[in-house]
């Protein structure tokens, strides 16, 4: 993932492997959600750590396990 400014200048880039088919934001910007495949990372975005995931299930819908405050 790579973040970039207003002027589309790179700021910095992250070691995260999203798939690219979905990317969210808390509105105060401390935590990402990040789509990787059939699941969904939570991200500390100021310490750029994975906190836990939503894990989608392929057969019988989504089910979602307690991976932190949404």
């Amino acid at each position: 993932m790579h973040k970039f400014s207003p002027y589309g200048a790179l700021v910095q880039s992250y070691d995260l492997q999203a798939s690219g088919s979905g990317f969210a934001v808390t509105p105060d910007g401390s935590r990402w959600y990040v789509s990787m495949g059939q699941s969904v990372a939570i991200v500390d975005a100021e310490a750029v750590e994975v906190l836990g995931f939503l894990a989608g299930a392929e057969t019988s819908g989504l089910e979602f396990g307690v991976a932190g405050r949404i």
